[in-house]
């Protein structure tokens, strides 16, 4: 299969995934279809700028615009949702209970919810961005797929550069957080279509091994925020747990992070190596242009 047959099939299967997706979210409008339709939406940005990185006439700013508002729609319905599960956790964890919190956050994520459904409704016809064989033959250039490697590299020093900051703060945790997923998305697709790697497979794991804790961190640290500003709605007793939670996560959040950034200097020795790796193709393979 070449290349440009092989990246058209994925990009076909992740417009067909999204379809479903938002035919799901229409009918039952579990956490769970929303959570696939923002991964669906994300993988689709991550793809448009991987073509961009190749094709100078594609704007992928401009082909995703059309996805965007139903994007941070979905964000606002998922966010509640998490809040609200990790509220449950940390009442078990921290032996509390905030009952009334609860309700209302039940009540924002319905409203929330209704926003976002009345919105995808009415707009549904417009998330759909035609891409055929035409725009992605691009992909069988050799040109192509040196532009490509150079693209993941750019997108690996950056993220080493953001890992080696002398100050970490979470900020920059949420800066990583966000690029380590689209070049997560990125080198699995390119790996698929076109490396074949076995320690590209291995790099992947290890990458979502990551994800994984820095979605936990990011989770706990947007409830840190939550809980330091109780509603004022809550009773008195209500407001002194919230308070007393926020004091609890500062403590155990500062332990996350901690554990988090000891996981920086192998995983930096892992990235330097893949960098070095798709380096040494690019340079075998400007050689045997120029030859």
């Amino acid at each position: 299969m070449k290349r440009a047959e092989c990246f058209l099939k994925k990009y076909k299967s992740l417009s067909q995934n999204l379809k479903k997706v938002k035919k799901q979210t229409l009918k039952t409008g579990t956490p769970e279809t929303i959570h696939q339709l923002r991964v669906s939406l994300k993988k689709t940005n991550a793809f448009f700028r991987l073509l961009e990185s190749i094709n100078s006439e594609f704007d992928a700013s401009e082909a995703f615009k059309p996805f965007k508002k139903i994007f941070k729609k979905a964000g606002r319905v998922r966010d509640i949702n998490v809040q609200s599960d990790l509220l449950k956790k940390l009442e078990k964890e921290f032996k509390m209970k905030v009952s009334h919190q609860h309700a209302l956050l039940k009540k924002k994520e319905k409203n929330e919810f209704q926003s976002y459904k009345k919105y995808l409704k009415k707009n549904a016809g417009r998330f759909d961005k035609k891409i055929g064989k035409k725009e992605l033959k691009i992909f069988d250039d050799d040109p192509s797929l040196l532009k490509i490697k150079l693209y993941l590299v750019k997108q690996l020093e950056q993220i080493i550069d953001l890992m080696t900051s002398k100050k970490i703060d979470n900020s920059r945790l949420h800066k990583i957080r966000i690029q380590l997923k689209e070049y997560f998305y990125n080198v699995d697709l390119v790996n698929e279509c076109i490396l074949k790697n076995k320690i590209i497979v291995r790099h992947l794991a290890q990458l979502h091994e990551l994800q994984d804790q820095l979605g936990k961190w990011h989770d706990r640290s947007t409830m840190y925020n939550f809980t330091g500003e109780p509603d004022q709605q809550l009773s008195r007793e209500e407001k002194k747990s919230m308070r007393h939670l926020h004091s609890k996560l500062g403590k155990s959040n500062k332990e996350l992070t901690r554990d988090l950034k000891k996981q920086f200097p192998p995983m930096l020795i892992n990235f330097e190596r893949i960098k070095n790796g798709l380096t040494g193709t690019i340079k075998n393979q400007e050689l045997r242009t120029k030859n």
